[in-house]
């Protein structure tokens, strides 16, 4: 088995477990255009996640994360009981903070130091919704 039949196993596994969900991002043609994920799903008194999407460069602005953001995140709160959801992005990544507040995400903080990419730490943006928010 390759590297993506290994991926698509373990995501298979990881859903059956709930402790992640893998959904694919396809436009009206039905090419796939990216791809969001809940994970580090926590259950007990958390009852959160963490959500994370990619859209591939060529279908950027066009709505594609602010969707998918929207459906999954109902989903999470509806379908998998989930209470809380929280989200990371570079502080330079607006269009990704904009497509977060367009879905209700408020910011709560940031990560100092909090990944390594070409030889340097780099901070995050925290930004988090809690099932409810929109109806306050």
């Amino acid at each position: 088995m390759g590297n993506l039949g290994r991926a698509l196993a373990l995501a298979v596994e990881e859903r059956g477990q709930g402790s992640s969900y893998l959904h694919l991002i396809r436009n009206a043609a039905g090419e796939m255009v990216g791809r969001i994920n809940l994970f580090d799903v926590q259950r007990g008194p958390a009852q959160s996640a963490e959500l994370g999407y990619r859209i591939a460069e060529r279908h950027t602005a066009k709505g594609y994360a602010t969707a998918a953001v929207r459906l999954v995140a109902s989903a999470a709160f509806e379908s998998h009981g989930l209470h809380r959801l929280q989200a990371a992005t570079s502080p330079r990544n607006v269009a990704s903070q904009i497509v977060l507040l367009k879905n209700g995400f408020q910011f709560w903080g940031r990560a100092r130091g909090s990944y390594l990419f070409n030889g340097a730490w780099h901070d995050s943006l925290l930004l988090e919704k809690i099932d409810g928010d929109d109806e306050q």
